[in-house]
């Protein structure tokens, strides 16, 4: 019977690490799984990127770029689907998001043709892009359920697994232990014959000296009777003293160092204990630890007591393996945790860039920015700092967290990311310090590069004290992917904002052009009609000017022009206007200002130009005056062209009458009266 236990146990313990060897498979099997479909999510993200920068710049090489990144998507949902072809439920999920990314890949085609001609298609490209956001979002789920139901069967496939070591072990241990017993037994009760007994020992001998467990067995009065050569070995180990047939454990134990105490006691207890003994136990040997299982119980022939038997097994090896499992899978859990992280970063990131595309103001982004970056960047505090249009400052947008830098603006120069093109990292003493930043605090610098361009910087600090100071691959790629997303996203508003400047605003003066004041002068008319305020129209023409142009050039001409509409903005309010309405004459809109106020401030205007002595280069320029027309809502008109042609004949009437000076609307009646009494 032992022996058919022992060949039970072999045959066993070979077929146990079979499966271990198959789950161990099936588990890392699981988890190329899900990190392939996390590959899928990342070049899905890396598409969108891509598209935009080319509907935004134009540049062919994000063409390029999110061409062969669907390629690289398409082979990673091939390899998906073969990954997960033994598992129909999950084949049928890649299925699905196969279907997904191949509508939103036609989406994007779509969209790219139309958006040569946006203009006529303008509907039809709306409805496109809010069809690409919906595909998006069934991409975002149905790759995070799939990624969840691998998340199931990984947590099912550990729980079998550690089941079925945590069997194997009891099964080899209480195997073995009874096996050995049957064996013992077996020895003694034939123990009547001599010859027997002689052949008998020879044979069990061989078989006790064969096992690796550490066996003996002593009588009544503690003798030993068996011991095999583990056990020899092992007792010279730990006590440097010989065994023999015959010696009592008491002889065996004399003189042993006081530091092996705990063993001796636990070697006594377990042979003396009067039920089955079972004991776990840990030894430090020269600095080494040995961990042993202990299973001991009494002999008995007809229920005369013949002596006691112990097992002692060496599990060293099988707790390091078991140490390097549980550590393997902590490592494992430690993984998917940051795999899980990442993948929640993503679709955050995906969210935000979502909404940056839709930001219509620096203002917006700055918000959109400021929210996103404590979700996406929380390992860290930072500021996103803004290029100003000037190119020599660089001025704070946003921050999260709580950073201890209290720097609000600072030169290109002052920013080594921004002198090398390159993002630059402080993270030991010895890398070179940025002069906005501060010591001992560690920082990234990160800068907002899109079309060739710089938009700003992300500045991004870390505690002195956390174990982030060393930042792992994954964060690098999450604070790439926010630095792309927010430059893209700047130079889109950028570009918005600087055609819109042009749209409305003179490319000399900056002030409105006519187009804009026109517009703004039939919306401003109706307002008044509603609330019954009054609007005063100012025309304003510079005397001479052709004359300046003629003499100094029209580069001086172009100097005087500026400088005339700098005084013009110092004199107008918030809520008026001052527009360049063709060459030398502007007009200025004064809302809810009646007629005789409308003489004061033109008056004013008009007393400070004269007083404006200009220069340019070495040449004295002259005096400067200006001849002002005025008229007014509702005395002189209901409309925009009504009001500027009083005002303009009321000019007319200014410069025949002398310049530098300011005539109103009643001016033109009462000459028109005068005229016909005349005739």
């Amino acid at each position: 019977i032992a022996i058919i236990l022992i060949i039970f146990s072999s045959v066993f313990s070979y077929y146990q690490f079979k499966k271990l060897l198959k789950a161990a498979d099936r588990v890392q099997h699981t988890y190329q799984v899900m990190i392939t479909a996390q590959q899928v999510l990342e070049n899905i993200t890396r598409i969108e990127s891509m598209q935009r920068g080319y509907l935004l710049f134009n540049d062919l090489t994000y063409k390029a770029e999110y061409e062969n990144t669907i390629n690289f998507l398409q082979s990673a949902l091939v390899i998906l689907s073969k990954l997960v072809s033994d598992n129909p439920t999950q084949l049928n999920r890649a299925s699905e998001i196969r279907e997904l990314v191949s509508q939103r890949i036609q989406v994007y085609a779509q969209i790219s043709t139309l958006h040569i001609e946006n203009k006529k298609h303008k509907n039809e490209l709306s409805s496109l892009i809010t069809e690409s956001k919906m595909l998006s979002t069934l991409t975002r789920n149905a790759i995070n359920n799939f990624i969840r139901e691998e998340n199931l069967l990984l947590e099912l496939r550990n729980d079998t697994e550690k089941n079925e070591i945590k069997f194997n072990n009891m099964f080899l241990l209480f195997g073995g232990s009874i096996s050995t017993v049957f064996l013992i037994i077996a020895f003694i009760s034939l123990n009547r014959s001599q010859k027997e007994i002689n052949s008998k020992e020879k044979q069990l001998r061989g078989i006790i000296n064969g096992a690796k467990d550490i066996i003996v067995v002593v009588d009544p009065k503690m003798r030993f009777l068996v011991f095999n050569e583990a056990f020899r070995q092992e007792f010279l180990k730990l006590f440097r003293k010989e065994v023999k047939i015959g010696m009592t454990f008491q002889e065996a134990l004399s003189n042993a160092p006081q530091s092996k105490e705990l063993v001796l006691n636990i070697w006594k207890e377990s042979l003396e204990a009067e039920k089955p003994y079972s004991k776990y136990i840990e030894l430090d040997l020269n600095g080494q630890v040995f961990s042993y299982e202990i299973n001991s119980s009494k002999l008995y022939d007809d229920y005369q007591f013949l002596g006691a038997v112990q097992i002692t097994r060496n599990i060293t090896e099988r707790v390091k393996e078991q140490h390097a499992l549980e550590k393997a899978n902590a490592q494992l859990q430690e993984a998917m945790a940051e795999l899980k992280d990442k993948n929640e970063k993503i679709t955050i990131l995906l969210e935000m860039s979502d909404l940056l595309l839709a930001a219509n103001s620096l203002a917006e982004l700055s918000t959109i920015t400021t929210r996103y970056a404590k979700r996406i960047l929380d390992f860290s505090s930072g500021y996103s700092y803004i290029m100003h249009p000037s190119k020599n400052m660089l001025q704070t947008d946003s921050s999260w967290g709580n950073p201890e830098s209290r720097t609000k603006q600072f030169t290109p120069d002052d920013c080594w990311a921004l002198r090398l093109g390159r993002i630059h990292q402080y993270i030991k003493t010895t890398d070179l310090i940025c002069a906005h930043a501060q010591e001992n605090i560690f920082y990234i610098c990160v800068p907002l590069r899109a079309q060739n361009d710089i938009f700003g910087v992300l500045y991004i600090e870390f505690d002195v004290h956390s174990s982030r100071t060393v930042l792992e691959n994954n964060d690098k790629l999450i604070i790439s992917a926010f630095a792309e997303v927010t430059a893209l996203s700047l130079a889109n508003i950028t570009l918005r904002e600087n055609l819109r400047f042009q749209s409305i605003r003179d490319p000399l003066t900056t002030l409105y052009n006519r187009r804009y004041l026109e517009e703004f002068l039939t919306k401003l008319i109706a307002q008044s009609e509603r609330n019954n305020q009054p609007i005063s129209i100012l025309m304003l023409d510079l005397d001479h000017f052709k004359r300046i142009n003629d003499v100094h050039g029209h580069d001086a001409g172009d100097m005087v022009l500026k400088e005339f509409s700098k005084i013009l903005l110092k004199e107008i309010r918030e809520g008026d206007i001052a527009a360049r309405f063709g060459g030398e004459e502007f007009i200025l809109i004064l809302y809810n200002t009646d007629l005789d106020t409308a003489y004061t401030r033109a008056d004013a205007i008009r007393t400070n130009i004269s007083s404006l002595s200009l220069k340019y280069g070495t040449d004295f320029i002259g005096k400067i005056t200006v001849s002002i027309g005025i008229s007014s809502y509702p005395r002189d008109g209901f409309d925009k062209k009504s009001l500027i042609e009083i005002a303009d004949k009321a000019l007319y009437t200014a410069k025949n009458t002398g310049r530098n000076k300011v005539v109103g609307s009643e001016s033109i009646i009462t000459a028109a009266t005068q005229e016909n009494l005349t005739i």
